[in-house]
This record gives C-alpha cells, structure tokens and sequence, in this order.
C-alpha cells in the first residue's frame, strides 16, 4: 500500500467517526423525551486539550508517513541513478564487415558485473541514401557466441563478442555472396565479395542486459542508453557455417 494511499485511510476513518458521533450528538438532543435509561448515563467528549492532542498526533503520524514514502522514492531513484552510471560504461563497438556481417564487441568498463547480455535490436542503413533498409536480422552462432552471455566481468580486457547477419524481406542474408566458378585466384576472392557491397552501409546495434541490482538495460552501439523492464526475447540465431544459406 501506497504511504499517500495509508494516509488517506487513515484520514477518511478518522473524518467518519467524527461525522457518526456529530450525528448522533444530532439526534439525541432532538429528541423531546428521553428514555428513562438515559438518566443514567451521559456521553463522555473529554476536554479540548485531549481532543487537539488527539489532532495533533493524527497530524505528527501522518506527516512521518508522508516523509518515509518521499525518502523510499528519493532513495530509489539514488539507486537507479547509481546503476545507470554504471550501465553507461558498458561500451560497444564494430561494423559492418567485408562479409556483411556485424560484429559487436561488448567491454564492461564498470565495477559490476553485467548479467544475460544478447542483441535486442538492429537495424541496417545505407548511408548514401540516410535510409533504413533493413530491420531483420538473426544471430550468427559459434563456438565462442552463444546466443546470451550470461555473465561479463568488469574487466576492460575481456570482451563479448556477438554477431548479427541482416537478412532481406524473404528471410535471406541482405548481403549475397557472389558465386563464381573456377579455381583461379580472382574466382577465390570473387566468391568472398558480397553484393550489395557492405562498405555502403552502417548498422545500429543494441544489446540488452541485466546489471548486479536486477535492473535491465538498453545500450546501442551509438552510445545511446534506455532503462528498460522487460527481459530480451530470444533471438533468431543459425550457425556460423549455415549464414550464407
């Protein structure tokens, strides 16, 4: 329960039982006969000075409520201002290849650990034009590249490597090798050539992760930063020796 929520509790009980006594105070003395019984007996108000110290105290407990909830909101928002520092040393950086590949390295320049890191998004520009072509794309797979990385130290020396391949509208690699028969050594660096020809293009990548205090994270590779509460969607991922199929 919200402290404002408590308070108004609180406050609404205290305005209704306040209310019921001046309504009964009300009709007891309209009445023009009195039972006999009530003789007997007569409603006990207590003096003023019971009843401002009675206000006084509802007003003390009320305020301290008032003040632990602002300082749990200041204090939570000190927190994730702390985490979010650190979330902006988290560094990414690479291209486009000359196989029409991204390759992202993923540097933790913290003090904590970064937890279940992977790609969340990207999307592939061709610059001569300042226009997105495309927005699908899967992960490329290895030994070394599981689809998450579960855990990366802060340790400037260690990098985590993820690799992402843009694929056209029918799903298959944007950047298409070129086929050529023959063994000479024009045909050899001819099959390696992709069209259309990647130097022509710029990839914005992000990655989500997890920081040490259970917060998750969106980081691009132009240095961008967003706060985010859901946990990535497991990527489309292929092997690396399937990514030209």
């Amino acid at each position: 329960m919200r402290v404002a929520t408590a308070a108004g509790i609180v406050v609404a009980i205290v305005v209704a039982k306040a209310g019921f006594t001046w309504v009964a105070l009300k009709v007891w003395g309209s009445l023009p006969e009195r039972p006999a019984f009530a003789q007997q007996w007569h409603i006990e108000l207590g003096n003023l000075a019971n009843w401002v110290g009675a206000l006084l105290t509802l007003a003390a407990v009320i305020t301290a409520l008032i003040i632990a909830g602002k300082d749990r909101r200041v204090r939570r928002a000190e927190l994730l201002a702390q985490d979010a520092a650190q979330a902006r040393l988290v560094l990414m950086q690479g291209g486009v290849g000359a196989d029409g590949q991204v390759i992202a390295y993923v540097t933790n320049h913290g003090d904590r650990p970064i937890l279940d890191f992977t790609v969340d998004s990207a999307e592939l520009t061709e610059v001569s034009k300042k226009s997105v072509v495309s927005t699908n794309w899967r992960l490329v797979l290895g030994d070394r590249i599981p689809p998450v990385r579960p855990i990366l130290l802060p340790d400037p020396k260690e990098q985590g490597m993820l690799l992402v391949q843009f694929l056209d509208d029918e799903g298959r690699p944007f950047f298409k090798r070129t086929k050529k028969s023959g063994s000479s050594l024009q045909d050899f660096v001819d099959r390696g050539m992709r069209v259309p020809d990647p130097r022509g293009f710029q990839a914005t990548v992000w990655i989500r992760f997890m920081d040490a205090s259970g917060h998750w994270w969106r980081r691009s590779s132009e240095g961008e930063l967003e706060h985010t509460t859901k946990p990535p969607a497991p990527p489309a991922a292929i092997a690396i020796g399937e990514a030209d199929e």
